[in-house]
């Protein structure tokens, strides 16, 4: 039933996105890059087997069919500053401006996810929604001018300054 449901919710919307969306087939999907500490390699191993092809229905309802620049996943241990510093009731956010989702593994199980594998989903979406809205901004504004989402990673860092990973551990 929720099946049906799904594959005709995304019929309606492609339907009503037209000729303009992509097709699944030629969606190419996101490149994730996990880090976590010591204390979380196991998740960490475990999220980087997460499929991917889930996130197929957002880049579709988004209109793209290219996902950007990597996105760098960070998983906190609840010792952490960070974990310490953020409500319970958080269990990971999205910062699209850095390419960035934060997640609290031992959180998961409370809103808006059921797993961790669901949470992972739910914020890589956002970044991805945040960048077709970038991208439909670009367009609007130089119509004709941009045709794909342009490369917004972080500025390169020197050998120097400190990883920014490193104050969530």
């Amino acid at each position: 039933m929720q099946r049906n449901l799904h594959h005709g919710l995304l019929t309606v919307v492609v339907a009503l996105v037209g000729a303009d969306a992509p097709a699944v087939g030629q969606t190419a999907l996101p490149t994730l890059r996990i880090d976590a500490p010591a204390s979380l390699e196991a998740v960490a191993e475990r999220v980087g087997r997460f499929p991917l092809s889930h996130l197929t229905t957002a880049m579709t309802l988004a209109g793209l069919t290219r996902a950007g620049p990597p996105i760098d996943v960070l998983l906190i241990a609840e010792s952490s500053d960070l974990a310490r510093g953020t409500p319970p009731w958080i269990s990971g956010f999205a910062d699209a401006g850095r390419n960035l989702v934060v997640l609290f593994p031992d959180r998961a199980r409370s809103y808006p996810s059921d797993s961790l594998e669901t949470l992972l989903h739910h914020e890589v979406a956002h970044i991805l929604f945040s960048r077709a809205a970038l991208y439909q901004s670009l367009r609007q504004r130089e119509p004709g001018s941009v045709r794909e989402i342009p490369n917004r990673s972080p500025r390169r860092r020197s050998v120097n300054q400190p990883s920014p990973t490193r104050n969530f551990r």
